[in-house]
């Protein structure tokens, strides 16, 4: 009897375990998805795409038209229409976690162009990357 009860009470705390176990899983995945991490991810992405561009190209993407260029480069000779192409990446890349579009500028003040992408964050404006904006910037050497 008394070995009954231990063997129950074992599996009582194992299966709370594996609740609070299952609970913080659970709520790990919820903070990788947060607006600022889905931002802060794609801000990255965005600047490996640039330097991958630069890499083969030679040039940055205009300011103007810099996310056409991007996802035209992206694509490369993948097929929009294709099944195994995911459009809904390819779209969500160029956005934040709030649903804004990244801005991009660069600055090309002195010496080499620093290049930056920016969310303008959770309150919408546009604070040119500063505020609650999120950003990444970084240097290309040797551009023009």
């Amino acid at each position: 009897m008394k070995l009954t009860l231990q063997f129950i009470t074992g599996v009582a705390i194992a299966f709370l375990l594996l609740a609070l176990v299952i609970t913080c899983m659970r709520q790990h995945g919820e903070a990788r998805r947060q607006p600022v991490n889905v931002s802060q991810y794609r801000l990255r992405s965005l600047e490996s795409l640039c330097r991958e561009y630069y890499k083969m190209t030679g040039e940055l993407p205009d300011e103007d038209h810099w996310s056409l260029k991007l996802l035209e480069f992206n694509l490369g000779d993948h097929d929009l229409v294709s099944e195994d192409c995911d459009t809904r990446y390819l779209v969500d890349m160029f956005y934040d976690g709030w649903s804004h579009s990244f801005r991009y500028q660069i600055q090309r003040d002195l010496g080499d162009p620093v290049v930056m992408f920016y969310s303008i964050g959770p309150n919408g404006v546009d604070e040119s990357g500063k505020g609650d904006d999120l950003a990444v910037t970084f240097t290309l050497q040797g551009v023009q």
